[in-house]
């Protein structure tokens, strides 16, 4: 069997399938708090998704929505599995770590350009574990994870001429 390569653009889709997803929750929360909320916008708000416990944590991120509201927030609590490993099942607790995962390992490629610079100096060697691929007007640039440390992306404001 052969397995063909996923198009790119199915991660991306994905990834924002899944970040509607968490923001319609966040979005949630921020309304049943705008409720009761005394004249302003309700601050730091957001669905919590736990793993273990924190009570002083819950409180501050749905601070100011209605009582029976938070109740039905925190039995839906991934902490509440009859088992640890069961939190691992919970559908929120999967929902959260798919949107950290997308969100820590897949840099978007629409946007800005940039200039890579070393914030220390260029290591030796570096002509051999620097890959540049080009595509066009853009580029790639591929350097080992142990160096990420001394790089930094500028990003440069696109000119309009």
């Amino acid at each position: 069997m052969k397995i063909k390569d996923i198009p790119n653009d199915i991660p991306l889709v994905f990834g924002d399938l899944l970040y509607c997803l968490r923001s319609s929750l966040d979005q949630l929360v921020w309304c049943l708090a705008k409720i009761d909320a005394t004249p302003g916008y309700p601050e730091r708000t957001q669905f919590p998704i736990f793993q273990e416990k924190d009570i002083p944590r819950f409180n501050r991120q749905t601070n100011g929505i209605p009582t029976k509201a938070r109740g039905i927030i925190e039995s839906l609590q991934p902490y509440n599995a009859p088992t640890p490993e069961a939190v691992h099942e919970n559908l929120l607790w999967r929902l959260n770590k798919l949107c950290n995962i997308d969100k820590h390992t897949r840099i978007p490629v629409h946007g800005f350009s940039g200039i890579v610079t070393w914030d220390t100096f260029v290591p030796s060697g570096m002509d051999k574990s620097l890959r540049l691929t080009e595509f066009g007007d853009d580029a790639i640039m591929e350097f080992p994870l142990s160096l990420k440390s001394e790089v930094a992306l500028n990003p440069r404001i696109p000119n309009s001429e």
